[in-house]
């Protein structure tokens, strides 16, 4: 029987080498290992003729694991796939990017943008106060200079803390106006005050205390005596001796001016005005104190009646009153002043045709 080898002795063909597909066979793809990319093993027709049945230049043949780096099969080479743990890739758990810098740590907040907030602030609850406030203004100008310099740092990018600047300057500023406005308040009425006050005569004090004393006492002088000219009162011996006409007032109108000469009869110090009641009547009407213009008569002194006189000591007193008219009598009367016990007057007529 001929064999299929036409009679020729056998040949031991050698098995298709472990590892390598057949001819025909399609690529393998080595699974992925983690996140790492497929990658083609490339294959060929299996190889043809005899393999070497003896040990190979690459080592003797073993049916044991393969090596590592080795392709599983036993196929080595530059398309074997590594072993050993996948690299990370970007994308995955725990990655970074590539070539991605540190992020840049918080910024600052600008130190002057605070102080200027925090003494705008003081400004602003110290601007209301008289007096006080001048140190408000100073704190404001500080305070609105370094929230200035605060927004410019912040704005450069320098700090952070923009808002904070805007708000102590908006503080300081508000401070500083609120100063100044209250000031000019103060001002413009201390000044006012102080212009009423020495415009002021001081008669009219004097002449609203009379009247204080008049409604004290009720007007009753039913149960006092009244003497002609001169007499005693309750503090002060008084003589009216003469009235003087043809002197003006600062409105040009005509006064009269009644001359008292009176004696300190008390035991304490006395001022004319709080120990007599002085007015003059002209058709039964008070007549107002005046105070004169330019043209004073001789010895004339407007503050006598608010000289002070010791016990048993005498002075002049003289009064400007400012006439209704210039022809009707006038009634000078004097009474003493805050004296429930004491209702004695003394009056004079003075007549001015």
């Amino acid at each position: 029987m001929t064999s299929e080898n036409n009679g020729m002795p056998p040949v031991n063909e050698p098995d298709t080498p472990t590892g390598v597909p057949p001819a025909g066979t399609p690529p393998v793809e080595t699974p992925p290992m983690g996140d790492a990319p497929t990658e083609k093993v490339p294959t060929g027709p299996a190889p043809t003729g005899p393999m070497p049945t003896g040990p190979t230049s690459s080592g003797p043949a073993s049916n044991g694991p393969a090596p590592m780096g080795s392709y599983p099969g036993g196929t080595s080479g530059p398309g074997a796939a590594p072993m050993g743990p996948p690299p990370t890739v970007y994308g995955g758990p725990g990655a970074v990017p590539p070539n991605t810098p540190n992020p840049a740590p918080p910024q600052q907040k600008s130190a002057l943008a605070l102080a200027g907030l925090i003494i705008g602030a003081v400004a602003l609850a110290l601007c209301w106060i008289p007096v006080v406030n001048v140190f408000a203004i100073i704190l404001a100008l500080v305070g609105l200079a370094l929230a200035i310099v605060g927004i410019v740092v912040t704005v450069k990018g320098k700090r952070a803390g923009k808002v904070l600047a805007i708000v102590g300057a908006s503080l300081s500023a508000a401070a500083l106006i609120a100063s100044i406005v209250v000031d000019v308040l103060v001002v413009s009425t201390a000044s006012k005050v102080v212009t009423d006050l020495e415009s002021a005569d001081t008669s009219d004090v004097i002449d609203g205390l009379k009247q204080l004393d008049d409604e004290v006492k009720g007007d009753d002088k039913s149960s006092g005596h009244k003497f002609n000219g001169e007499g005693q009162l309750a503090k002060a011996y008084v003589n009216i001796t003469k009235a003087e006409t043809g002197y003006k007032d600062y409105d040009d109108k005509p006064v009269i001016i009644v001359t008292y000469e009176w004696k300190n009869t008390s035991d304490d110090d006395m001022v004319f005005s709080t120990a007599v009641t002085a007015k003059a009547f002209q058709n039964g009407t008070e007549l107002s104190t005046a105070v004169l213009g330019d043209k004073k008569p001789e010895g004339y002194d407007a503050m006598a009646s608010l000289k002070e006189l010791k016990p048993g000591a005498t002075s002049t007193v003289m009064e400007a009153y400012e006439l209704d008219d210039t022809t009707s009598d006038v009634v000078v009367e004097c009474e003493s002043w805050l004296s429930w016990n004491n209702h004695d007057t003394v009056e004079q007529v003075f007549s001015i045709k």
